[in-house]
């Protein structure tokens, strides 16, 4: 191994790893340490997540142990987004290995909501409501409606990744939270990005959003509790026309 200011810089093949799996008795904890220097070193060497997927399988906390071992200070979107992690739909214990994820997520001090990095190990391209990442998200909004960091995580995951589904997944948790505070801090239209020429385009897409969210508001049972919520969302309409208006 070479030495970098006093840290041993080690990355061994995924050939090794993966004697070292098939040896009855050995240290589980021992083999996981050897992946996460490995993984620091060469963020590649196990690209398709062949080995993490035998390590997490065997226990599932190997995966929060490698976000804080490679992301101590801070972790985004742009972290996890090329990552491969949708093998975890294909474990047996999926659903305490996302658990996991979020209570990780929710309760790390130095990590935030808004960096996103929870919807990378989240599958893009599905839109089968019984597929089973729709199916954890609403078991979530059911069993945390009330836990405002778990339910910001989950209107991440459906703003960025799962558009089409927000409004019917923002009907069933207002209809268990009116909370109006909680209401502001989701994440319910996606923030403007980088873009080049015309604003315009991106601003149109951003108010088709909140009418879409005001629509879902007009059709709440008991709409005396969402006076608040409609009033916000048309000042976010109206904020984006004084915007379009700006720009042309």
């Amino acid at each position: 191994s070479n030495c970098d200011n006093g840290i041993s810089q080690i990355c061994f093949g995924i050939r090794f790893i993966n004697k070292c799996l098939e040896i009855q008795d050995y240290p589980l904890v021992k083999v996981a340490k050897v992946y996460f220097y490995s993984n620091k070193y060469d963020p590649h060497f196990d690209y398709n997540k062949e080995v993490l997927k035998k390590l997490v399988a065997k226990d599932y906390t190997i995966l929060i142990q490698l976000l804080a071992f490679t992301h101590p200070a801070r972790i985004s979107y742009h972290d996890t987004q090329h990552q491969n992690f949708e093998f975890i739909w294909e474990l047996p214990n999926y659903e305490g290995i996302i658990q996991s994820l979020f209570d990780f997520f929710a309760r790390e001090e130095r990590y935030f909501s808004w960096e996103r990095a929870i919807i990378g190990f989240f599958p893009k391209n599905i839109n089968n409501p019984e597929d089973k990442p729709f199916q954890f998200l609403h078991k979530t909004i059911q069993e945390r409606h009330h836990d405002v960091s778990y339910i910001e995580l989950v209107f991440n995951i459906l703003c960025y990744t799962y558009p089409t589904f927000l409004d019917e997944f923002l009907k069933e948790f207002l209809a268990l939270n009116s909370d109006f505070e909680v209401f502001t801090k989701l994440e319910l239209v996606p923030r403007s990005g980088v873009y080049m020429g015309s604003r315009v385009p991106q601003i149109q897409k951003q108010r088709e959003s909140w009418v879409k969210v005001l629509s879902v508001i007009e059709t709440m049972q008991n709409r005396i509790d969402f006076l608040e919520h409609k009033d916000y969302v048309l000042k976010q309409i109206s904020y984006c026309d004084l915007d379009i208006k700006r720009e042309t």
